[in-house]
């Protein structure tokens, strides 16, 4: 049988690999957190759904990706490491998906990662968003770099949570929300185990605003031991302003202007779609644009050129010029929930990244070192990949949205973010 790349990742090479350690290549066969209860043969297949690979997450020496097969094959895959021209490592993944990470890498450093399928035609019956067989074949190529390595003191390690969506629903639809309290409970332990004192939360912490996810939400989360700031979502609020009650007693303000470990954090209610709130411009008020700030929101306070929805920012940014202004104008960085699709945009001088969500695919959170010079952020799984597979093929989307929402989640998830400079006065 012949072997035929069909996917690879490239990287250009630096000066720095003179210095690189010895790498390792692991494949996490295991769950990360908790398996669900199917076993994983029985996870569907779907004519909809087609094969699957890409970059999940990268640091300054490390490389995770994932893969998920709809047609069968027994050998697996074949993924092969390289630096420059020259081949580092090879393992071979089996089975329908899974996760590899590579470690031991060089900072700054383009690497090639290639799938390999151990078929006697690979491209036969082979699907890939729109593209079919050799053009399938011929495109999957990503470009991936390692991080640098961190320079500046650390302030502190926070993980930026969204759109957890605690549910009572007990069927799968395409999500999570089924086991979404489970989820962010495994989220809150492994933020803590990796050394998070805080965790931001973007909004929609529940799915329908029910007392009943409210309070498995407050449960779920005594899993996190540090500090928690969190603002609300639209699904936080289904029927009207009165359920802010429900917010309020359970986890208290819907906005916040919160001073931790020296840096800002500006948490704002953009539940209902809007920013002009007494709570928010409070909150602006006291924010500092010369001292490092992290603002936070479930929608977007600037549009992206990505996203094809015209509810995904505030619809009263002109009424609040003013404020969006002084944040344009700051030493911030921007987190938001609501859409989940990696985007980036920018108000001013200030970068707005878009969260992902813990319940869809591809399932997560950021894990951030918010330093002296700026933010390091990274792409963290936030449940095992069978769940994060069932997912992909029960939205059944990988030939619709799911290119859609995995096309820039290796780049915008994964990077070093400087303190914007303030604008002059």
């Amino acid at each position: 049988m012949k072997k035929i790349a069909i996917l690879s990742l490239l990287i250009l090479p630096a000066a720095a690999a003179l210095f690189a350690a010895e790498p390792k290549a692991e494949l996490l066969s295991e769950p990360i957190h908790r398996p669900i209860a199917a076993d994983a043969d029985e996870l569907p297949r779907s004519k909809k759904t087609g094969d699957y690979f890409n970059v999940r997450s990268v640091t300054d020496e490390s490389i995770l990706v994932q893969f998920g097969i709809q047609r069968p094959t027994d050998a697996g895959i074949t993924v092969r490491l390289l630096e420059g021209e020259n081949e580092r490592l090879s393992i071979n993944a089996p089975g329908r998906f899974g996760r590899i990470l590579f470690s031991g890498l060089t900072p700054e450093t383009d690497y090639t990662v290639s799938a390999v399928y151990e078929t006697p035609d690979p491209a036969e019956g082979l699907k890939i968003n729109d593209l079919e067989g050799d053009d399938a074949l011929a495109s999957l190529t990503r470009v991936c770099r390692t991080l640098p390595s961190p320079k500046g003191e650390l302030l502190l390690k926070a993980a930026f949570v969204s759109d957890t969506h605690i549910s009572v629903i007990a069927k799968p639809a395409g999500r999570m929300h089924f086991i979404s309290r489970e989820i962010l409970a495994d989220v809150c332990r492994d933020a803590a185990a990796r050394g998070c004192t805080l965790m931001i939360n973007g909004g929609d912490v529940t799915n329908e605003s029910l007392e009943e996810e409210f309070e498995m939400a407050k449960e779920a989360m005594t899993a996190f031991p540090g500090t928690l700031l969190m603002v609300p979502g639209n699904h936080d609020v289904v029927k009207d302003k009165e359920e802010m009650k429900k917010w309020r007693a359970a986890f208290g303000p819907t906005a916040r202007y919160e001073t931790v470990g020296g840096v800002q954090f500006v948490g704002l209610n953009t539940a209902d779609g809007s920013l002009y709130k007494p709570e928010n411009l409070d909150a602006i008020e006291k924010l500092d644009p010369e001292k490092p700030a992290v603002i936070f929101s479930h929608y977007q306070l600037v549009k992206d050129e990505i996203l094809n929805d015209s509810r995904k920012a505030i619809d009263d940014a002109d009424r609040c010029a003013a404020q969006l202004e002084k944040i344009a104008s700051s030493k911030s960085v921007i987190y938001v929930g609501h859409k989940n699709v990696a985007a980036l945009a920018m108000l001013g001088n200030v970068p707005q990244f878009n969260m992902p969500q813990t319940t869809q695919f591809p399932t997560g959170w950021l894990e951030a070192e918010i330093r002296t010079d700026g933010i390091y952020h990274h792409f963290v799984c936030s449940t095992s990949a069978d769940r994060d597979e069932l997912s992909r093929v029960l939205g059944g989307c990988y030939l619709g949205t799911i290119g859609y929402r995995d096309r820039r989640t290796a780049e915008i998830w994964n990077r070093f973010v400087p303190w914007p400079e303030p604008a002059e006065k």
